[in-house]
């Protein structure tokens, strides 16, 4: 009974020491499952991050390539309108005014209002919306000169109800619109400023409008 006792503490002592050592290597199996798991995990990580920075490399070259397409895009409308004029304040003919009356209109108005005697030659003479009553007349002159002219004897129409100004793309018209605020308060300080195009000088110092950043910047010199 002695000898069957002792086997049996035996044994059970060798089962015990088998299952701990069963339990520590199905530990190490597992750890070494999991570390492998992780280096894939690392490895797919690593593969990401090349992948994502050649995405933002390509995707640099890309905006990069917007970017001047949209400036030569606007360049290139910039010059179709260089010869044009905004009239703001004149009244229609009618409620079908024609473009043949709404030229003799604008006509009248340079050699009564503005003491322009030359016939000026233009490609086209329109409303810019045929149903609003208020609409502003757009004027394409044949010779920048002319346009100049024009320009440069607005200071006549002061104190009517008519206003001429530049005909502008719709980027350079936002940048002015956000540039406004800046030049009336340069103008109340005292300060020497006026707008040209889409800058805004401020004694001798230029400022433009930033798009991507909504922010108003001083131009680098």
């Amino acid at each position: 009974m002695e000898m069957l006792s002792g086997m049996k503490t035996e044994i059970n002592t060798n089962f015990e020491s088998i299952s701990n050592h069963i339990g520590s290597l199905n530990k190490s199996v597992s750890d070494l499952k999991k570390n492998k798991q992780v280096k894939d995990m690392s490895a797919e990580i690593r593969s990401l991050k090349e992948k994502n920075g050649g995405l933002q490399e390509e995707n640099s070259e890309l905006k990069g390539r917007l970017d001047d397409a949209e400036s030569k895009t606007d360049d290139l409308e910039g010059r179709s309108r260089r010869n044009n004029i905004l009239v703001h304040g004149l009244p229609r003919a009618g409620a079908q005014e024609t473009w043949e009356q709404c030229e003799g209109a604008l006509k009248d108005m340079f050699r009564e209002k503005m003491e322009l005697d030359d016939d000026f030659v233009m490609d086209r003479v329109h409303r810019l919306r045929q149903n609003d009553p208020n609409s502003p007349i757009i004027a394409r002159f044949a010779f920048f000169k002319d346009r100049e002219r024009v320009m440069r004897a607005k200071q006549k129409l002061k104190g009517s109800n008519i206003f001429i100004g530049e005909d502008f793309s719709k980027r350079v018209r936002e940048a002015r619109k956000k540039l406004s605020p800046f030049l009336k308060k340069a103008r109340d300080e005292g300060k020497r400023c006026k707008m040209v195009f889409d800058h805004l000088i401020i004694d001798g110092k230029h400022f433009h409008y930033n798009p991507n950043t909504a922010d108003i910047e001083e131009a680098s010199t």
